[in-house]
């Protein structure tokens, strides 16, 4: 029986991103390797509800609060569970029935929500900071211009996140999400997925912060995995070189320079 994979993120093609794309890009090398994928992501304008991307099935869901997005063509998950979505994603897990679930961004929020009471082990992807900062950026905006964060504080974030938003609501509901949302996160997931090395060692001492590196909470495991996004990419594209010399033309000499 094949293995069922579900993941979450908060953005999924047509829309333009790295990890977007990432998520996309391992979505159908999964799906290549014999598993089978489904994707639930945020619903966005004019896109549809329900669509197959070459034997990925995508889900988008429609979420309370992301109607209320500034902007007019993407649709955001904001850094708290949405109800509706965390309603939806419980629905759809119960009828995909996944093995495991992967999730990335703010909507991990809502995923983790709908999980609290399923034993599903949930894996997360850590390609930013935005599940410790309220910019995602790890970057201390001050008067005087940016400079890497030396870590989250309340009132530090607040000051912070103004100067980034300049918009007391955005300001209060990113930072008050992103610190209310961390005790969640250290409850439910099971594991970690790190695009660097540099990335786990901040999210290990800003996130995982006096709970063990090792264990969670409630007692279980926590798996920890570096794996940079290059990786992946350097495995296709070592499939793609060969499936070019294999359509080589027959009128081009045989050198071993590469054709495209």
């Amino acid at each position: 029986m094949r293995l069922r994979i579900l993941m979450v993120t908060d953005s999924y093609p047509p829309l333009i991103g790295g990890a977007t794309r990432d998520t996309q890009l391992l979505s159908k090398e999964l799906v290549r390797r014999g598993y089978a994928v489904d994707v639930a992501t945020v619903g966005q304008p004019g896109l549809p509800a329900e669509e197959d991307d070459a034997g990925v099935r995508v889900h988008r869901i429609e979420g309370l609060t992301a109607r209320f997005s500034s902007d007019p063509h993407r649709r955001h998950h904001p850094p708290v569970p949405d109800p509706a979505t965390v309603w939806k994603v419980h629905r759809l897990i119960a009828n995909v029935q996944p093995d495991i679930v992967h999730s990335y961004g703010w909507i991990t929020y809502s995923c983790a929500a709908a999980l609290l009471r399923i034993p599903i082990p949930l894996l997360v992807s850590i390609r930013d900071y935005s599940n410790i900062c309220a910019i995602r950026t790890f970057m201390h905006q001050e008067s005087r211009g940016e400079e890497i964060c030396s870590g989250p504080a309340p009132r530090k974030c607040v000051v912070c996140a103004e100067r980034y938003y300049d918009s007391v609501p955005k300001t209060m509901a990113s930072v008050g999400g992103v610190f209310s949302g961390q005790a969640l996160l250290r409850y439910r997931v099971q594991g970690f997925h790190y695009c660097s090395a540099y990335v786990q060692g901040i999210i290990r001492r800003d996130l995982l912060a006096g709970r063990g590196v090792n264990r969670y909470a409630a007692g279980r495991p926590l798996v920890e995995r570096v794996i940079p996004g290059f990786a992946m990419i350097a495995s296709m594209a070592h499939r793609m070189k060969r499936s070019c010399a294999a359509c080589r033309p027959s009128h081009l000499s045989s050198s071993s320079a590469p054709y495209v």
